[in-house]
């Protein structure tokens, strides 16, 4: 990564760099330092803390940007994005976008997206909803006949409340 051999090559760095490595328990501090000194991202803080007591750290096979896994609350996978501070240079996100597909790759994910359709996760979460309340199934039928236009078979209703519930928020 070219900002850590251009910090490396900075003397107020190697000043810190020093202190740092006589006083290792004192490591976030200094990684703070280097972020107000040089006006980086509070995101380069862990990175920081181990480039600055680790003399011979070698940033070739870095990309200048990283990836937050996450679980998305519909579908129950893995999903990636990508932070994006002053720092990270498009060349960054490009770089790192062939590692994420690997990684869907490795887990067996497809590449689609999560296209649910609006007016039917709306139906879907109003049938939770009044589920909650006591309503039976047929009620709930005619409920979303009635509120939305649309007609559903009463088997239909119960697939429709399990999918609301897991959609819910909170």
């Amino acid at each position: 990564m070219k900002i850590i051999k251009r910090l490396r090559n900075d003397p107020e760095y190697q000043e810190i760099e020093k202190n740092a490595q006589q006083n290792p328990q004192d490591v976030g501090k200094y990684a703070e330092k280097v972020i107000e000194k040089f006006k980086l991202d509070v995101g380069w803080k862990l990175l920081l803390q181990y480039v600055l007591l680790n003399k011979n750290f070698e940033a070739g096979g870095m990309t200048g940007a990283s990836i937050q896994p996450y679980i998305d609350p519909i579908t129950s996978e893995t999903r990636y994005f990508i932070p994006v501070n002053p720092e990270t240079t498009q060349d960054n996100v490009l770089s790192i976008y062939n590692l994420i597909q690997s990684r869907y790759k490795e887990a067996g994910s497809n590449k689609r997206m999560r296209k649910d359709n609006p007016m039917k996760t709306d139906i879907q979460l109003y049938a939770y909803r009044r589920s909650v309340d006591g309503l039976a199934n047929k009620e709930i039928q005619a409920e979303i006949k009635e509120q939305f236009g649309e007609e559903f078979k009463s088997f239909e209703i119960t697939e429709l409340i399990k999918e609301g519930k897991a959609k819910k928020l909170g």
